[in-house]
C-alpha cells in the first residue's frame, strides 16, 4: 500500500505520491543536510566540536572570553598578558614558558568546581587578591614559578564551587581591573627543531602554541577533593614546556605533580641532567592524596633535557609510564 501526502511550495497543492523507496531516499537525504550543516556549523566556529562548546556558550558570555573544551568535559578560559615581555638571563621567552594563566570549570551548571590560576605582576597582587575575597572566590597558593626572571611573575591559584555561569560572573568582576591581551608577534618554530624525536623520548604527542611545544602527563591514580574527582585538564597533569632554540637546544620549564615519596628523587634525577628545581609548592588546600607542584628550568641540549624530564616521569606514577 502507498503512502499520500500533499506538500505545497510556491505554487497550488500538488499531490505526489511516497513509495517505501522513495520514503527511504527522503529520509537519507535529510540525514545528509542535516549532517552537512552540523559539520559547517562546527567549521565556522573553529573548534570541531560545536555540540560540546554550544554546552559553555553562556560560561563564555558570563566570562567575557572565549575558552576550550577539553577531552575529559572540562572547560578551559585562558587569561593572556600579551602585554608583558618577559626575560630569564637576557633570553626571551616564548609566551607558552611563562603564560600559565587560566581558570578551568568541571561542568556547565550547577554543582561546579572552578580551579586555576591567575598570572600577576608584583604590584597587581595587593589589588587583585580582595577583590577575589569580595566575590566569594578562594584563594589556595600564591607563588614563583620561575627565578631571576624580568619582570617578577606571581601566580595566583583559584577555586570556588557552585553554579558555573556565577562563578564566571564573579570572576569577570573581580578580574575587571587587569589588562588580558594575546601575545603578538610570535615567531615560527625554528625549522631545525624536531618535535617527533621529543615526542619519542617522552612518550607523549606535543602541541605547538605560543612560540614552543607543551605536553601535558596525567597521573594514574584518582584525585580528589572533598569527595569530588578532580579531571586532569583541571591542573592534576603534570606540565612540560619546550622553547626550542636552534642548533638542537631547548628552553624548558612547567611543572609536576608529585607525591611526596617522590619529590626528593626527583630532585636527583633533574640535577644529573642539569635540570634546576625553581619551586615546589602546592596549589589546593584539601586534595587527595596530597599533591606537590615542581617547577623547574634548563635551558641545554634537547636531548640532553628530554633524557632528563623523561628520567623523572618514571619516577612518578605517570600515564606516559
Amino acid at each position: 500500500m502507498t503512502d499520500e501526502r500533499k506538500y505545497t511550495f510556491s505554487g497550488p497543492p500538488v499531490k505526489h505520491r511516497l513509495t517505501p523507496a522513495n520514503s527511504l531516499r527522503v529520509s537519507l537525504l535529510l540525514l545528509v543536510l542535516s549532517t552537512i550543516a552540523h559539520q559547517a556549523h562546527a567549521q565556522a566556529s573553529g573548534t570541531g566540536r560545536a555540540t560540546e562548546d554550544d554546552r559553555w556558550s553562556a560560561v563564555s558570555a558570563a566570562i567575557g572570553r572565549p575558552g576550550r573544551s577539553q577531552p575529559d568535559g572540562a572547560y578551559t578560559v585562558a587569561f593572556l598578558r600579551g602585554d608583558l615581555d618577559v626575560r630569564v638571563g637576557g633570553l626571551k621567552l616564548a609566551p607558552i614558558l611563562w603564560m600559565a594563566s587560566n581558570v578551568t570549570f568541571s561542568a556547565p551548571g550547577d554543582g561546579a568546581m572552578m580551579m586555576g590560576d591567575i598570572l600577576l605582576t608584583d604590584e597587581e597582587v595587593p589589588t587583585v587578591i580582595p577583590r577575589l575575597g569580595a566575590e566569594s572566590i578562594d584563594v589556595t597558593a600564591l607563588h614563583t614559578h620561575l627565578t631571576r626572571e624580568t619582570p617578577r611573575l606571581m601566580f595566583l591559584h583559584v577555586e570556588r564551587h557552585g553554579n558555573a555561569l556565577k562563578i564566571a560572573q564573579s570572576l569577570r568582576q573581580a578580574l575587571s581591573i587587569l589588562r588580558f591581551t594575546p601575545p603578538t608577534g610570535i615567531p615560527p618554530l625554528p625549522t631545525d627543531f624536531d618535535l617527533s624525536a621529543v615526542e619519542a623520548v617522552m612518550g607523549q604527542k606535543g602541541r605547538v602554541a605560543g612560540g614552543g611545544v607543551v605536553m601535558n602527563v596525567p597521573r594514574r591514580e584518582a584525585i580528589t577533593m572533598n569527595g569530588m574527582r578532580i579531571p586532569a585538564s583541571m591542573g592534576t597533569s603534570s606540565t612540560l614546556l619546550f622553547q626550542p632554540l636552534g642548533k638542537a637546544r631547548v628552553a624548558v620549564t612547567g611543572d609536576l605533580v608529585l607525591l611526596a615519596s617522590e619529590v626528593n628523587p626527583v630532585i636527583r634525577v633533574l640535577a644529573q641532567h642539569g635540570i634546576e628545581v625553581t619551586t615546589i609548592h602546592s596549589h589546593m588546600l584539601t586534595e587527595s592524596p596530597r599533591l606537590f607542584f615542581f617547577h623547574y628550568w634548563a635551558a641545554d641540549e634537547q636531548a640532553k633535557i628530554t633524557r632528563g624530564l623523561r628520567a623523572a616521569l618514571d619516577i612518578m606514577n605517570s600515564a606516559s609510564r
